[in-house]
């Protein structure tokens, strides 16, 4: 009994670590992938575009399946042995993850990495028409109504690393902004001590990782942004090419 709980409890551990990360991973070379299809005009091509649509529902079905199993190793864990009757633990969690199969709905239309995706796909305009749009749409909170939408300077700055953040996420709590691979690191070195790094900001709350959250307009935003930057400076080259 003992070896069969040790067995569960590191497969719960093993899918825990490895499977989200590999998901995420997956996750965002879809988006990757739209986002190129979207800049490159290449929508009219159905076949990229129901391919890739195609993909991203395979990935969020063996997210959904991921899910199962942790949740049904998670239940498990907690059976104990009573009244002399051995728990046999690889029957409870087949029962178990058998049940949250036959109970979830496959709705993957409304995961929000789909949803995401599916901006891509949309007709959104130029890049420029893009950026502003996305401006409006984060500073639409900002309480000065009279200032000029491309007036507007968007805060792309970790308040922790003081460095462009690349992938943005936000604190659940107070509203705030990091990098993640540099707030995970502040979290995992100051553990229960770690606080919001954003200079005045009133939440005491300890920072950890499950209340970030993804903050999918600003990194579209960010990624904009450096396309722009990176045609200019390519169109540029060409310029003086050919002066």
């Amino acid at each position: 009994m003992a070896s069969s709980k040790s067995m569960i409890e590191a497969h719960a551990q093993v899918i825990e670590n490895n499977f989200k990360e590999c998901i995420n991973s997956c996750f965002e070379g879809v988006l990757d992938v739209g986002q190129n299809l979207s800049e490159f005009s290449l929508l009219d091509n159905k076949d990229f575009v129901t391919t890739t649509e195609s993909m991203m529902k395979g990935f969020i079905e063996m997210e959904k399946e991921m899910q199962h199993h942790i949740a049904a190793l998670k239940d498990v864990r907690t059976l104990t042995s009573s009244e002399g009757i051995d728990v046999n633990f690889l029957a409870e969690f087949d029962k178990k993850l058998d049940h949250l199969k036959k109970s979830s709905e496959n709705d993957y239309k409304s995961h929000p990495k789909y949803k995401e995706l599916e901006n891509f796909f949309m007709d959104v305009g130029s890049l420029e028409e893009q950026i502003a749009a996305l401006r409006v749409k984060l500073t639409a909170s900002s309480s000065n109504d009279d200032i000029e939408v491309t007036e507007v300077e968007i805060n792309t700055k970790c308040p922790y690393t003081g460095q462009t953040i690349v992938f943005p996420v936000r604190n659940k709590h107070c509203g705030h902004v990091y990098d993640k691979a540099g707030i995970t690191n502040y979290i995992s070195s100051r553990k229960a001590k770690a606080k919001c790094p954003a200079v005045g900001c009133g939440n005491k709350n300890p920072i950890t990782v499950d209340i970030l959250e993804e903050h999918t307009d600003l990194k579209k935003y960010i990624q904009l942004v450096g396309k722009l930057e990176r045609l200019k400076v390519n169109d540029n080259l060409d310029h003086s090419l050919d002066v």
